[in-house]
Parts: C-alpha cells; structure tokens; sequence
C-alpha cells in the first residue's frame, strides 16, 4: 500500500482546507484551554499543604520567634515531621483574625537592629 507523502494542490479544495484551518485552530483552542487549566490550579495554595516555619516567616514578614512564641501560647499548632517544624496556613491566618493579632506589616517593632542606640 502506497501512502502518499505531499498532496497535489489540484486534488485538494479550498473547502477541504478550511475545514483543515478550522479543525488545527480548534485542537490548539483546546490544547490551550487544558493547559490554562493545568497552570492555574497548580498555582492555587493547597489548604492542606503543610508550609515550612521559615517559608510562613518570609510570606508574612515577621521573625521565626514570634510563630514559635504563638505555639507555645496555643495561638497556632505546630507539625513536626522529625526536626522540621510545619504549620497549616488556613490555621494560621485563622488564628491571625481570632485571636486579634493583627496581620503583621513585615516591621518588627523592637527589632535591636533596627533601633537607634543612644549615644552617651
């Protein structure tokens, strides 16, 4: 059996190729779509994803002591897989507006770096 490898342009009609136009525009729309759709949920948090405590720190601006001192006061709850420590971000933004703590602006407000020091 002979296939053959190009198409003689007197054999083909423009219907045909418009029809081939329309089908290859389509299966790309398509290919598009699904891909969009791939892209935009992998880029969704994952409520259940258990986030890193200095991941957390750096996403809202403040130092690793202060989620350790909302542990121990019972403020968020801490999961550890070995030495790591993880924490749940729906929890922790939860217990940001429970618990009255304002969402924090990234400054430490008695940060010793940042603080003058008085001359004598």
């Amino acid at each position: 059996m002979c296939v053959p490898t190009t198409v003689q342009p007197s054999l083909v009609s423009p219907d045909f190729l418009t029809w081939l136009q329309n089908i290859s525009e389509e299966a790309g729309a398509a290919a598009a779509r699904a891909e969009f759709a791939r892209l935009s949920s992998a880029s969704k948090p994952d409520p259940d994803r258990l986030t890193p405590r200095a991941e957390l720190c750096a996403e809202l601006g403040i130092c690793a002591q202060t989620i350790i001192n909302w542990e121990k006061t019972g403020i968020v709850t801490a999961h550890r897989i070995g030495r790591r420590v993880f924490y749940r971000r729906p929890e922790v933004m939860a217990a940001l507006t429970t618990n009255g703590l304002a969402q924090p602006d990234g400054t430490r407000r008695n940060a010793r770096r940042g603080k003058q020091q008085k001359t004598r």
